[in-house]
């Protein structure tokens, strides 16, 4: 009996399908004072804290070829604070004491890359 059309089964994946996967590095970009409420609770209203301010590199390494590419999320804060437009100025002056260094060509140089070994940037906030 023949129904006009064949039933194929649907393809098996490979025995051994590489796995996708990413390398996430935390880059030091600087440090800033923040109001400690941002972070505990419950917190005084007068409570501050300096933290740092991070990038992110992200190393993907394409499982067939081995090509990697590196992606660069976020700056971290500005080597030179002057180069903010003036209202982002005049926020940073609340979040003293800060500083701008390590920034993140000096943790890149420390991991053995440059600027130019980033093949892109993800900036997650513009300012």
């Amino acid at each position: 009996m023949s129904s006009g059309y064949l039933k194929q089964a649907p393809p098996s994946p490979p025995e051994s399908a590489p796995e996708a996967t990413v390398e996430v590095f935390a880059l030091q970009a600087g440090h800033l004072t923040l109001p400690e409420r941002f972070f505990v609770n419950p917190a005084s209203e007068t409570a501050r804290r300096t933290v740092p301010s991070l990038a992110f590199l992200i190393i993907h390494q394409d499982p067939v070829t081995n090509h990697k590419t590196r992606i660069l999320f976020d700056l971290g804060l500005r080597r030179d604070i002057a180069r903010y437009p003036e209202p982002i100025q005049k926020h940073i002056e609340t979040r003293q004491p800060l500083t701008t260094l390590p920034d993140v060509t000096q943790s890149l140089a420390a991991g053995g890359l440059t600027p130019d070994d980033i093949d892109y940037v993800i900036y997650s906030h513009v300012s």
